[in-house]
């Protein structure tokens, strides 16, 4: 695994895949684009990377099990000739007895032209339960054997140092789960492009993504045979399922590219895998949807609470709703007779002329009948409107009692509020005094540390 082995040629082909090299003008318009990829803090912390701005020991990666203290930032400027723009990096592991991960190798090639940079096994640095040799093919005898060739990295300190020579603050860090190699390097960075997370934000909606959180089980193989119709591990004299690190960057890269050049093959992508996972080949739920659902949800809420506020009828209005019922029965009571009656004399078209003061009676009687009708009607209009008068007048207070009450009840957060002010900054004082000495003896531990690091080397 020397440097020189995988230097870039005419076609930069391995395991039977050929892989894309880039002209001058192309690495010259991508250098603009890669940078729009950067991730925000906040996914690099949802994705599992330790920042150097998150607090001592409370980083978020929860299988974190090396010591803040342990880990450096990139370099502010590289001014040497190796620093490049950007880099793909991977990192093979093995398995610790307290379960953490120790690297065992790294590969890292120039993103714009391919070129390996570092190709190197690393020596660990502390006991090994589990060598992963089925998944990368890398076992104690074969460090010991690379220890002897003087072809490998003598610890994870050793092959930091090695990357610090391409890699500045400036550096953009390209990789697949960087989090991982990152840890395993004691390595704060934020310049970073993880394919993975790109292919993520890719295929799943805001919604899934929640649910999955950013560590959904996107394997590399199976983007680059999704995205990419390029099978991994295919030829060379490797086995079949050995990984091999040289063709996982190289990959990586070419997923990138693929987004940044042909956006149009990432769409289509999608609507495939979509079509195989849920049966859908469209997003029912992007990040409008969301928001729209959002809105309606708060719509929804909003009436609900308005029905369940809402004043209940007063006792005033249940008895003039009570009166005003009853005297509209009576009137109804009063017609339905007179009508009874007219059915009882048989009053028809024929017989009506010979009976012309029965008629006028019973006519009389119906027009006293409307007239019961029409006076209840009178008085229930305005009992109802005694009521709905009373009703306004009893809101109007009530809600000139509730606003009284809230401006009482702001007079005093604002009075806690000044009180809790008060008292933080006496509290920020001190803990900015106990920070400052802190970060002064961090500094010192970690000069120390470098210095020692550089006399072992």
């Amino acid at each position: 695994m020397a440097s020189s082995s995988h230097q870039p040629s005419t076609k930069l082909q391995h395991r039977g895949n050929t892989y894309s090299q880039l002209t001058s003008k192309q690495q010259s318009d991508l250098y603009a684009q890669l940078p729009l990829q950067c991730h925000s803090l906040s996914t690099l912390r949802r994705s599992g990377v330790v920042l150097e701005i998150d607090p001592p020991f409370q980083n978020t990666v929860k299988k974190q099990r090396h010591s803040m203290t342990d880990f450096l930032p990139t370099p502010t400027q590289n001014h040497a000739i190796g620093r490049r723009k950007a880099v793909v990096m991977t990192c093979r592991a093995a398995e610790t007895p307290d379960g953490g991960v120790e690297p065992v190798s790294i590969c890292v090639i120039d993103f714009f032209t391919g070129q390996t940079l570092i190709d190197s096994f690393i020596a660990p640095s502390c006991e090994i339960s589990d060598w992963k040799t089925d998944f990368h093919g890398i076992s104690a005898r074969t460090i010991e054997t690379a220890v002897k060739g003087n072809n490998c990295l003598q610890s994870w300190r050793e092959a930091r140092m090695r990357i610090f020579e391409y890699v500045d603050a400036q550096t953009i860090l390209v990789g697949f789960a960087v989090s991982r190699d990152l840890e395993m390097l004691r390595v704060f960075h934020r310049g970073v492009v993880d394919a993975r997370v790109l292919a993520t934000e890719a295929l799943f909606t805001v919604a899934e993504r929640s649910r999955g959180g950013m560590k959904l089980e996107l394997k590399i193989g199976a983007v680059c045979m999704g995205l990419l119709g390029m099978e991994m591990r295919g030829g060379g004299t490797m086995g079949r399922r050995v990984r091999d690190a040289y063709e996982d960057v190289l990959v990586v890269r070419e997923v990138v590219l693929r987004f940044l050049q042909r956006p149009g093959d990432v769409v289509e992508w999608v609507k495939r895998a979509r079509l195989e996972m849920f049966g859908t080949a469209v997003k029912e739920e992007d990040d409008d949807a969301v928001g729209k659902n959002a809105k309606r949800a708060g719509r929804n809420l909003k009436k609900k609470t308005a029905r369940k506020g809402s004043p209940d009828i007063s006792e005033m209005d249940q008895k003039t709703k009570r009166s005003g019922n009853r005297r509209r029965n009576q009137a109804e009571g009063a017609k339905h007779s007179v009508v009874q009656s007219l059915k009882e004399l048989n009053i028809g078209e024929a017989s009506r002329k010979p009976h012309d003061g029965k008629q006028k009676a019973v006519e009389t009687a119906v027009g006293d009948a409307d007239h019961v009708e029409d006076e209840s009607k009178n008085k229930e209009k305005s009992g109802n409107g005694k009521a709905r008068r009373k009703t306004r007048k009893e809101k109007k207070k009530k809600v000139e009692t509730e606003a009284q009450e809230k401006a009482k009840r702001e007079a005093s957060l604002k009075a806690m509020v000044r009180e809790e002010e008060r008292s933080l900054l006496t509290r920020e004082h001190g803990k900015q005094g106990a920070k400052r000495d802190w970060e002064t003896k961090n500094r010192a531990e970690r000069r120390a540390k470098w210095v020692e690091s550089q006399r072992d080397i």
